[in-house]
């Protein structure tokens, strides 16, 4: 009973010391029909809110948007149509939009010996995700063979319309080291590993995820001749080659669209990744008559951030070659980013946008939107993006001109005569009741008719 209370009271102490542990919410998409809304720090929201009366985060707040995966809607984005945003805290979407590929595995270490040798093993293929369905696997490196080593495994290709496709492993070279693993593509905002977009709407993408880098081929060695008395009873072993690095992450987008007021002095980070790094290739070793090929390096699994960069080749014994390095990862492109208000005054924009590819590349970077009517706003924002787009998207409001006078219908005459109403009022004569009925009609146009051939006539 003691130990319980002990336990409960170390959990009270944990919740009340770590910052937001305790107000730290999840956001799914939802309609809030006019209210307000405060997110604070460790708060994750995703997908489209909408009819928000005022979004406040406060300074210090850091809220995040949920990492797409396909089986939850909305996820990779972050999309709010409110009435006001005060926004003093930051909003953190790196590496939320689509996953890279995963690095490929390393080849093993040939080997020869006279009597006993042992092949390295391939290095095992970096895993897209643990979805299988988002992020392409790398290929698993090859078996070391009695010449050359092993050829790498190639990089996973990253998910989306333009992720990035996967380096190709390298190649065992027989008495030579092993040959590197490429180097992943790198995702593209809307073409290949590129920002051309042109677009002047709202329209907005995530991220797509970077290629995964080849493994590095396995070290070779030298053929033994078993007619050549004079060459060692045993030869050296090739290292393994290195791991390649996986694909970098895309960056998640976020769109804020206000009807009032959008006073931005925080943060938005939409920025891609790079990937984790390759394991390394082992070396490989010689100990009397038995060699060992030195087996490849893991080929990375898509994850976190990282530095991106493929294992190194394992090095070799005696008279072996090393093995080839992994391919680096190919980087993650930026999200876009989207601030538009529909008050010409609205809008106040001093705070930072990061929207660059993994590695703070431009070349990949997502575009940045800022819309508003024809008018002043204040904006002094420092922006990192693929692409920067300000100006109008709502066309102002067609004035119609005031005419100098207005014209007065004429009269419609009748050719029907209708009885006045039971009840209803008549009406005081006017110039065309000729006969003073309170109606202008076919008897009153005959009367007009007589008069003027009186006047004709000299009558």
């Amino acid at each position: 009973m003691e130990q319980r209370w002990i336990s409960f009271f170390t959990i009270v102490i944990f919740c009340a010391t770590v910052p937001g542990f305790l107000y730290a919410s999840n956001f799914a998409p939802h309609d809030w029909e006019g209210s307000d809304l405060t997110l604070q720090n460790g708060d994750v929201i995703w997908g489209l809110h909408k009819n928000v009366g005022t979004l406040k985060i406060p300074k210090e707040a850091v809220v995040g948007v949920l990492e797409y995966a396909t089986t939850v809607p909305g996820s990779g984005y972050l999309d709010i149509q409110a009435r006001a945003i005060i926004l003093d805290g930051k909003i953190d979407a790196k590496g939320k939009g689509f996953p890279g590929g995963g690095g490929g595995g390393g080849g093993g270490g040939a080997v020869v010996a006279r009597e006993d040798y042992v092949r390295g093993q391939g290095g095992i293929g970096g895993r897209g995700k643990t979805d299988v369905q988002i992020g392409m696997d790398g290929g698993q490196g090859k078996h070391g063979e009695d010449e050359p080593g092993g050829t790498g495994g190639s990089g996973g290709q990253g998910l989306g319309n333009f992720g990035g496709i996967g380096g190709a492993g390298g190649l065992g070279k027989g008495d030579k080291a092993g040959g590197d693993g490429a180097k992943g593509n790198d995702g593209g905002y809307d073409s290949p590993g590129a920002n051309t977009d042109t677009s002047t709407d709202t329209s907005i993408r995530m991220g797509c995820g970077g290629g995964g880098g080849g493994g590095g081929a396995g070290g070779g060695t030298e053929k033994f001749d078993w007619y050549d008395w004079e060459t060692p009873q045993w030869m050296g072993a090739g290292g393994g080659g290195g791991g390649g690095a996986s694909g970098g992450t895309g960056g998640g987008y976020v769109r804020l669209i206000v009807s009032s007021l959008l006073l931005f002095r925080g943060e938005i980070d939409t920025s891609g990744t790079l990937g984790l790094t390759g394991a390394n290739g082992t070396n490989g070793s010689v100990s009397g008559n038995n060699s060992y090929g030195g087996n490849g390096g893991n080929g990375a699994n898509v994850g976190p951030e990282g530095e991106g960069k493929g294992g190194t080749g394992g090095e070799s014994a005696e008279d072996a070659r090393r093995g080839g390095t992994g391919g680096d990862s190919g980087a993650g492109s930026g999200g876009g980013v989207v601030l538009a208000c529909d008050d010409r005054t609205g809008m106040i924009l001093l705070g930072t946008i990061h929207a660059t590819g993994g590695g703070d590349l431009l070349t990949n970077g997502g575009t940045v939107k800022i819309l508003y009517p024809t008018g002043e706003i204040v904006n002094t924002a420092e922006i990192n993006a693929g692409r920067v787009f300000e100006g109008s998207i709502w066309p102002e409001p067609t004035v119609t001109p005031t005419p100098t006078y207005t014209p007065t219908p004429s009269p419609t005459l009748s050719p029907t005569d209708t009885p006045t109403p039971i009840g209803t009022p008549t009406p005081a004569p006017i110039r065309a009741d000729l006969n003073r009925d309170g109606r202008v009609d076919f008897k009153d146009l005959l009367l007009f008719q007589q008069d003027w051939w009186r006047f004709k006539e000299g009558k």
